[in-house]
C-alpha cells in the first residue's frame, strides 16, 4: 500500500542533478482525485514505483537515449526518472482522470513538454494506443494490476502488443 500521510514524495540518487519532489493525495491544484479518479489509486507513491524509480537511476542505460513509455503512471515517479536521467523522450500514460497530477508533476519538477508528456492510455483502445505514436523502446510498468480483475488484463495484454 501507498504512504498516504505526506502530500509530497522526495527521491534523491547521486545520477539525479536535483532531487525530485512527487505531489500525491487527493487534492493538487482544486482536483478533487478521489471524486475523479475511479479506483483512487492513480494519486499515491505506490510500492513498486521506488524500486523502478531506483532501478532507473542506479542503471541510466536502461532508458538513456531512448523513447519511453509508463504505463499506468499515476504520480509519474518512474517516467520522471527516466527523464532525469537521459530519456530522449517520455510518454507517461493514465487514465484521462489522472492526467492533471501526472502534468502537475512534470511542471513541478522542470520538465520541459517537448521531452515529457502525460497521455491518456485507456488500454485497449486502439485511438489512444496509435496517438501514442508506437513504437517504444523501454515499457515501464509498476503496480499496475493492483485491485484489478481478470477482465482488465487481456485489455492491459492488447496494450502491450
Amino acid at each position: 500500500m501507498p504512504e498516504r500521510s505526506t502530500p509530497h514524495i522526495e527521491f534523491a540518487h547521486p545520477h539525479l542533478p536535483v532531487p525530485l519532489v512527487i505531489t500525491q493525495g487527493l487534492w493538487v491544484d482544486g482536483f478533487n482525485a478521489k471524486a475523479e479518479s475511479l479506483d483512487g489509486t492513480a494519486p499515491f507513491v505506490w510500492e513498486g514505483a521506488k524500486p523502478l524509480a531506483q532501478f532507473l537511476a542506479d542503471n541510466p542505460w536502461v532508458v538513456r537515449g531512448k523513447r519511453v513509455v509508463e504505463l499506468g503512471a499515476g504520480t509519474g515517479l518512474p517516467g520522471l526518472v527516466a527523464s532525469a536521467v537521459g530519456a530522449s523522450e517520455v510518454v507517461m500514460t493514465d487514465m484521462p482522470e489522472a492526467l492533471q497530477l501526472i502534468n502537475h508533476n512534470i511542471r513541478l519538477n522542470g520538465f520541459g513538454s517537448a521531452r515529457v508528456s502525460a497521455q491518456a492510455c485507456r488500454w485497449g483502445d486502439e485511438g489512444d494506443l496509435s496517438a501514442l505514436r508506437p513504437p517504444f523502446d523501454v515499457i515501464l510498468c509498476s503496480d499496475l494490476v493492483y485491485g484489478h480483475g481478470p477482465e482488465l488484463y487481456d485489455q492491459l495484454l492488447r496494450t502491450l502488443i
